[in-house]
């Protein structure tokens, strides 16, 4: 049985003795009940996990001992980024969530001409920092030493061109567009893999013109027309499973 985990930042778990508080101490004491002689994993979401026995609970926190410590080495292959629309209300919170646990390495949120209404800058900060809680909470739950990273929000426009090197896809609804697994199958990619998922209303036509000019190659999911938080994580799941991180 696997232990009990709670993130920590990098700096507390250079000494020998941990203070858990927060969300950490929440999880830990107020659900799981752990108290004195219980054992949790801590983890920077960097690579460094160690194995941590409670030793005090004073109030709201708890005072962890640390037993042994070790590096995890990153995964191995291309990456996996996901470059995905806003999406409305909680989807896309779901799909960091989810595609956290598929094992997407970089998750880059984008405006296009369809997505949901733009807030305002202070928002914007607010809704990143919880996205980023988001991610640490998909990580402890799911046993991943590394955290994906997630970007601000930024337009489409200012995204398509930083991805030179990789291979990248676009979901699109056409007649003509091979499907995302095939093309995965026949895929060199060396440094990454990019799938791009737009919103709710689809790309539009000079969004895809666009994003072909940018070397993105068009792919579908078949026949079906998916929401597209399906479509965002059907396709986060092919190109992992084609890197051989799902069984």
């Amino acid at each position: 049985m696997s232990r009990p985990r709670a993130f920590v930042e990098t700096a507390a778990l250079q000494g020998d003795r941990v203070t858990l508080t927060g969300d950490g101490y929440h999880h830990a004491r107020r659900v799981l009940r752990l108290g004195p002689g219980d054992e949790l994993e801590l983890f920077d979401g960097a690579g460094l996990v160690a194995r941590a026995i409670i030793d005090g609970a004073p109030h709201r926190a708890l005072n962890l001992r640390i037993a042994e410590r070790h590096l995890q080495p990153p995964p191995a292959g291309p990456t996996v980024t996901l470059v995905c629309a806003e999406l409305k209300g909680d989807k896309m919170d779901l799909v960091l969530q989810k595609a956290t646990e598929l094992g997407v390495d970089c998750m880059v949120p984008v405006t296009t001409v369809r997505s949901v209404p733009r807030p305002a800058a202070d928002a914007r900060k607010r809704r990143h920092a919880r996205r980023r809680k988001v991610i640490r909470e998909a990580c402890r739950q799911c046993g991943r030493a590394y955290l994906p990273e997630v970007s601000p929000s930024r337009p489409l426009a200012e995204d398509l061109a930083t991805h030179a090197g990789d291979e990248a896809f676009v979901l699109w609804e056409s007649t003509e567009a091979g499907g995302l697994a095939a093309a995965l199958a026949g895929s060199t990619a060396q440094s990454g893999i990019v799938l791009l998922v737009g919103p709710e209303g689809g790309f539009t036509v000079e969004e895809v013109d666009t994003a072909r000019e940018h070397g993105f190659g068009e792919v579908t999911l078949g026949p079906n027309i998916l929401r597209a938080d399906t479509a965002a994580l059907a396709a986060v799941t092919l190109a992992s499973a084609h890197l051989g991180r799902l069984g």
